[in-house]
């Protein structure tokens, strides 16, 4: 096979994997909150306060998606909006206890799926499906300084 083939073979498989998973973890969060709420709540707990802009950088997403997804994570008391004292005009979302506690069990669930996802997989096999993924982050992190 050649390289072109090859790489087209790993879109295909890859898009077919992130697709499954993200299926999966959607039904296996279904009565919590939604998956796109989830990712938005686990990066401000990642880093407890964060701007719109933060939070949307990370994500590769627009400000106005995060604002959004925001609003609704308010309204379920799992974030909150602070004001920076230095200038008023920034705003900040913070995780509240209830958001960082139902973090922990989405991401205990998360786990859980990935164990019994990875079952058949060796911790070697693991650790270069990483390292194969970190080279490719790396990869395009350095063509795209270019």
């Amino acid at each position: 096979m050649e390289r072109t083939e090859l790489i087209t073979h790993f879109a295909e498989t890859f898009r077919h994997l992130t697709k499954d998973v993200r299926t999966d973890l959607t039904v296996l969060f279904e009565g919590l909150i939604p998956f796109n709420e989830f990712l938005v709540l686990q990066v401000v707990a990642e880093r407890k306060r964060l701007k719109v802009s933060e939070i949307a950088d990370e994500l590769n997403v627009t400000k106005s998606f995060i604002t959004l997804v925001s609003e609704k994570l308010i309204n379920k008391k799992l974030i909150t909006r602070e004001r920076v004292e230095k200038d008023r005009r920034i705003v900040m979302l913070v995780i509240t206890r209830e958001g960082n506690s139902l973090v922990e069990e989405m991401n205990e669930m998360k786990t859980t799926y990935f164990l019994k996802r990875l079952e058949g997989i060796s911790n070697d096999e693991i650790i270069q499906i990483n390292d194969l993924f970190k080279k490719i982050i790396l990869n395009n992190s350095s063509s795209s300084s270019e």
